[in-house]
């Protein structure tokens, strides 16, 4: 079945018998039919997607809190929201387990009569602010895409008709998530709005394997130019796809900072936007200051630490003694964000002497990250270096602004002096300015209270009194935990070494001992 006329196609569908109560009826246009309508993150998982849900749930937790609820409370009831999140980015490219849909034919008709072309390549390159810094130059590649008019076959229309998912419970497959039905702040998307959105959710443990073929009202329908009288179908993507400037959600997911990704392919080191956003062409003016957002100076915190230990004519003997203890340290860089989304210090769910109990008693053994075979030496966490994920905040948008500053926790560096006291020391920067400040701590394990004591004006006082010391000990000894093989339960992370950043610079980060994914621990023993 094939239409040209606009008029016989609406009169046609609405001859069609009505959905069934409590359904429905919505489209999908595509400039060809494929073999099945599995959502792009069925047939191709998104790589790291544990990562973006994290910072899915970190948002949400943040709009909570702006709302008037607490930390806690705003953590534990963002899941939900963190799915609207998780639905509403789709729309912007990512590729989830959803397909994208609309309550518009003529919509519909559009992505029926274009196609969509990937031809242009703007390549990045991000470097030290100080050009004799060690670090290295990472890579940032973004594909750039555009339409054009689809003549050189007819295009396809899906018809669904689909029951609407109604929380708290997350949706079945085939169910449509109807996104004018979100919490207020998500229908603001200028791009939702004009393209009137929604979704399908897919499953992939479904008999069908996550197609949606079977949620079809009707058989695909072909579709072909001049389409009159669609006005739609005529107009320019940009009508389609507001840009930055007019669509605020496209403007805070591009200004995500660039994040470090690597892998076990070449390169294995690169930058990277978190979410595989789908860019245009006709947003390239309006888009590139966000594109060309540099990540934190320095991007990797070790090398700026170490370097006044590695220059040979050294006049500063106290700036050279405070580096070269960092020598030895292991720097472990976090890809996720992982202390944002833990609970505060004095939540219940926290247990002081577990920390202290399920920390490593032995090397941790270390396996490569490109052969993924094990290394033939182990590494000691009595001093270790934690660089955190830019993911850990949100509002970076708030750095558009003139002259504006934010705090930003860069690392935790955590010595254990002995069996029951550490020393710690966390990093803040004043971004976007390389300005970094040391908080250090002295921090012991009391037997008889079973607490952490911290050192304030020469006397030792319980941890509770310093919110930002106990949270960052408690999550840094509850990630050391997860190495751990010593208890009855098996590593929760494993330690691999990235190759050289440089020649002669290590790196480790942590994954799933299971899936190889980011590890993405948020959960405190109780």
């Amino acid at each position: 079945m094939r239409f040209s006329d606009y008029v016989e196609l609406d009169s046609y569908i609405d001859s069609l018998p009505p959905p069934e109560p409590r359904h429905i009826r919505v489209f999908r246009g595509q400039y060809k039919d494929h073999e099945n309508l599995k959502p792009t993150g069925v047939r191709t998982p998104l790589r790291n997607e544990g990562v973006w849900r994290q910072y899915c749930k970190l948002l949400a937790t943040e709009m909570l809190m702006r709302q008037g609820l607490s930390a806690d409370e705003a953590l534990s009831q963002s899941d939900l929201w963190a799915y609207w999140y998780y639905a509403i980015v789709q729309h912007y490219g990512p590729g989830t387990h959803l397909l994208d849909v609309t309550h518009s034919l003529d919509v519909a008709l559009w992505f029926a009569l274009h196609r969509a072309i990937t031809n242009k390549r703007i390549n990045l390159q991000f470097q030290y602010t100080n050009p004799k810094s060690p670090g290295p130059t990472l890579d940032r590649k973004d594909d750039w895409t555009s339409y054009e008019k689809w003549r050189e076959a007819p295009g396809v229309l899906y018809i669904f008709d689909v029951p609407v998912w109604a929380p708290p419970g997350l949706p079945a497959h085939g169910t449509l998530v109807d996104l004018a039905r979100a919490p207020d702040v998500f229908t603001t998307s200028a791009r939702i709005q004009v393209q009137r959105a929604c979704l399908i959710a897919a499953d992939v443990n479904d008999c069908s394997g996550g197609d949606l073929k079977g949620c079809l009202a009707h058989s695909p329908i072909e579709v072909e130019w001049p389409m009159i009288p669609c006005a739609v179908a005529e107009l320019p993507e940009s009508a389609l796809f507001p840009s930055p400037k007019e669509d605020e959600w496209y403007a805070r997911l591009l200004f995500l900072p660039v994040v470090h990704q690597l892998s076990h392919e070449e390169p294995h080191w690169r930058m990277g936007h978190p979410v595989p956003l789908t860019l245009y062409i006709e947003h390239l003016e309006a888009s590139i200051y966000a594109i060309q957002f540099k990540p934190l100076q320095p991007p990797l915190l070790h090398p700026w630490l170490v370097l006044p230990a590695l220059k040979m004519n050294l006049t500063d003997a106290a700036a050279h003694e405070r580096s070269a203890r960092f020598v030895s340290t292991v720097p472990i860089l976090l890809e996720a964000p992982i202390f944002a989304l833990h609970p505060e210090a004095d939540d219940k769910s926290w247990n002081q002497e577990m920390l202290v109990r399920g920390l490593p008693e032995n090397l941790v053994g270390v396996v490569d990250l490109v052969s993924g075979e094990l290394a033939g030496y182990g590494e000691d966490f009595r001093d270790v270096l934690f660089e955190l994920s830019p993911l850990e905040i949100v509002g970076w948008t708030y750095l558009l602004k003139k002259g504006a500053e934010m705090i930003v926790q860069r690392a935790v560096h955590l010595v254990r002096e002995h069996e029951l006291a550490w020393r710690m020391e966390v990093y803040l920067q004043r971004a976007p300015k390389e300005q970094i400040a040391t908080h250090v701590f002295a921090i012991r394990f009391d037997r008889s209270s079973r607490r952490f004591h911290i050192k304030q004006s020469n006397k030792w006082k319980d941890i509770s009194v310093h919110k930002l010391a106990a949270k960052t000990l408690f999550v840094a000894l509850a990630i050391l935990g997860d190495l751990s093989t010593d208890s009855k339960s098996r590593a929760r992370a494993v330690l691999k070494e990235a190759p050289e950043v440089v020649p002669g610079w290590r790196y480790f980060v942590l994954r799933d001992p299971e899936t190889n994914e980011v590890y993405t621990r948020i959960v405190p023993d109780g």
